[in-house]
Formats: C-alpha cells, structure tokens, sequence
C-alpha cells in the first residue's frame, strides 16, 4: 500500500514544524540578515552606501564557516566568485555591470522579475505580479524598497522575506513557496548563465545555495510554474 501524502498547507507539508523554525530566534536573525544582505545586493546600485555595506559585509566573512545557508561546495564556489570580483572589479566596473544586468538601456540578458519568466507574454507587470500584489493586499504585507521596480523583483521579494519573517512569520512559508521559491532558482541559474560578473555571479551563487537550503529546512514545497524563457 502506497504511503498516504503528507497534508499541504501554506506552502508546507508541515506548517506547525516549519512555523516553529521560523520562529526559533536563531534561525529568524540568520535568515532576516541573509534575506536582507542578498536582496540589498540585487535592488541598489552599487554607488550607494547600502550596496557597499552590503558587499563589504559579505567579503568580510568566511562564508564556509559564517554563512548561515548553503552547501559546503556552493558556499566555497560563491566565495571564490567574491575573491575573483574583490581582485578584478572596482567600483566603476560594478556599476556598468548593475546597468547592463538590471537598468539598460539595451534589453537586460536576465531580467530580475518575475513575471518575465511566468507570464506567457514574458512582461512586467504580468499574471504572477497580480497574484502577488493579491497576496501582499490579504495578508497586509507592504513593499519594502523605495525605487519604482515591480514587486516580483528578486531583491524585493528578498527584502520582502525578510520583513514577513520579522513581522508576520505565520506567512512566510506562502510567499516563499508562491512567490519566490517557485521561480528563484529558475532566474538564478539562468542569470549565472549571463552575468559575466564576478561579484554578481557570487551573488546569484550565494543566494541560490542559500534559497535551497531554507526551501530544505522549512519543508516548503514550492508551486509548480511553467517558464517561458
């Protein structure tokens, strides 16, 4: 007889098992800080204060031994990628990176919404934007950055994650699951393919490394997308 399926609620097959991780201080202000730091290293641009604390901070660690997430081969291979940028990358070299990844002028090789990836049309503002927006509007879930880029950004969503953990924890496991877990590792591998960056590339590594293995902890199944690019 086949094994009965496990219940499946907000994102997880056990959400009272996952809601007590996430509640748990030590994996909260490990996640809050990793949520905040990745997602600061994807929305801002690396001229501002923000962005350069943030690289500053994750240079700094010995993310092998530091880094609360991740897989011992994926963390070394993100740590070498943030070598390589710290020897080869100055700041005028990361800023005509960011423009060529994330604003133009010309078509972005990967662009970092979601919707991008999962509206047939492959358009901003598409139907998981929507559903998204519908998602934030329920729960009183508000935007977190400033700039004028749609939700579904990755470094939004990020940032996003990091306050629904702090704030509301009970939803975490839905907006992970609906929202960014089902498309992350999707944009991360295909912008790894395409960011010829190094500091970008150590970025979209430490974030994938460390996306999975949250995913892993919490139990979270993530929903079923089909990709159009």
């Amino acid at each position: 007889m086949a094994a009965p399926l496990r219940e499946f609620t907000h994102g997880t097959f056990d959400a009272d098992a996952a809601l007590a991780q996430i509640s748990d201080e030590g994996f909260n202000q490990a996640f809050v800080a990793s949520m905040r730091l990745l997602g600061t290293l994807f929305v801002a641009s690396p001229k501002t204060q923000d962005f350069k604390r943030a690289l500053e901070a994750v240079r700094s660690l010995d993310l092998g031994q530091d880094w609360p997430f991740g897989g011992e081969g994926d963390l070394a291979r993100a740590a070498e990628l943030f070598r390589q940028g710290a020897a080869e990358e100055d700041d005028e070299e990361l800023l005509r990176s960011y423009q060529r990844l994330f604003r133009g002028p010309n078509s972005l090789p990967a662009p970092p919404w979601g919707s991008v990836y999962m509206d047939r049309d492959q358009v901003m503002y598409g139907w998981t934007w929507n559903e998204l927006k519908a998602w934030m509007r329920s729960n009183g879930v508000e935007g977190t950055y400033e700039e004028n880029d749609p939700e579904d950004h990755i470094g939004r969503l990020m940032l996003m994650a990091a306050t629904v953990a702090e704030e509301r924890p009970a939803c975490l496991c839905e907006l992970l699951a609906d929202h960014l877990l089902c498309w992350s590792d999707h944009f991360l591998a295909y912008f790894g393919e395409r960011a010829a960056s190094p500091t970008y590339l150590g970025i979209a590594a430490l974030s994938r490394t460390t996306l999975l293995d949250v995913q892993e902890i919490l139990g979270i199944e993530p929903a079923t997308r089909k990709f159009f690019r």
